[in-house]
């Protein structure tokens, strides 16, 4: 049997895509500074996924990604669904093309910092 990968795949850039409405304060600063810096952590666990990259604002591609989370049964339970359903509302999505990424783990007996580059 043959594992080998494919020949017809092709590697996409690593993005995060989020949402953020047009007269907040994050907005007006992503439109004047577009470097971003993201950190995401875990509980109880020490951890996080540390990223810096750009942050673009979409159009077209914007309002598909809404209209898929809109229409993801899913994502009704949480916090934001409800909000996501709401029309005239003023969302913006933003897509952050990624410069590096490192994972920290954090030893909470020793306190010892370890720091893995993903890219």
């Amino acid at each position: 049997m043959d594992f080998s990968p494919p020949t017809n795949y092709r590697l996409q850039p690593i993005v995060v895509d989020f949402v953020t409405r047009r007269h907040t304060r994050k907005f007006e600063n992503l439109m004047e500074n577009k470097n971003v810096a993201i950190v995401v952590g875990t509980v109880p666990a020490a951890t996080t996924v540390q990223i810096n990259g750009v942050a673009e604002l979409m159009g077209a591609e914007g309002e598909e990604f809404l209209k898929k989370l809109t229409e993801n049964p899913d994502l009704k339970e949480f916090y934001y669904g409800p909000f996501l359903g709401i029309s005239g509302i003023d969302f913006a999505v933003f897509k952050v093309k990624i410069n590096w990424l490192r994972y920290l783990y954090l030893d909470t007996e020793t306190m010892r910092e370890e720091y893995y580059q993903i890219i």
